[in-house]
């Protein structure tokens, strides 16, 4: 019994690829942002929620180091959810309001001068979408009352790289 031979034409092969780990790398980057955008809308969330207990309940500090056990009993102690890391996130939802977070249009970051140099570093991907550094790479808590713009009713938030400017 023969068996049937395939051959492959191994340049056409390479582009082919070539185009699928592209194609992976577009998907997976896209994940990330979508579960890092998530995550600190869940960071929002739950800052505001022990905002609003407090001033409901009358409840002091306290609750948040009750909160941190028994959120770690039910998630396990790497959840996140460290007395310190719920009141980063009452800080976060304390310091912006106003929810849900708008991108700031491009124009509006090229107005700040100590931002031209971070831009000037951005890429277009090759279907022509501005590539973002992965918020991933930026923790959520060094977001500054520097970043917030003001556009109408909507608070806008900047999240900015931190390392070394170029000077």
């Amino acid at each position: 019994m023969a068996k049937d031979i395939i051959t492959i034409d191994n340049n056409e092969y390479q582009q082919w690829f070539q185009h699928l780990c592209e194609e992976i790398d577009r998907q997976r980057l896209k994940a990330v942002m979508q579960l890092n955008a998530a995550t600190l809308q869940h960071y929002w969330w739950l800052g505001n929620d022990i905002i609003q207990k407090q001033k409901e309940q009358g409840w002091g500090a306290k609750v948040i180091e009750q909160l941190s056990v028994d959120l770690q009993k039910r998630y396990g102690s790497d959840s996140g959810y460290s007395a310190r890391n719920l009141g980063y996130m009452k800080s976060f939802a304390a310091e912006y309001p106003d929810f849900p977070f708008l991108q700031v249009p491009l124009a509006k970051l090229q107005e700040k001068p100590f931002l031209q140099a971070r831009l000037a570093n951005f890429t277009v991907s090759a279907d022509g979408e501005f590539v973002q550094v992965p918020l991933a790479q930026i923790t959520w808590y060094h977001l500054s009352t520097s970043d917030k713009v003001m556009e109408g009713q909507s608070t806008t938030v900047t999240p900015i790289a931190i390392g070394k400017s170029a000077q």
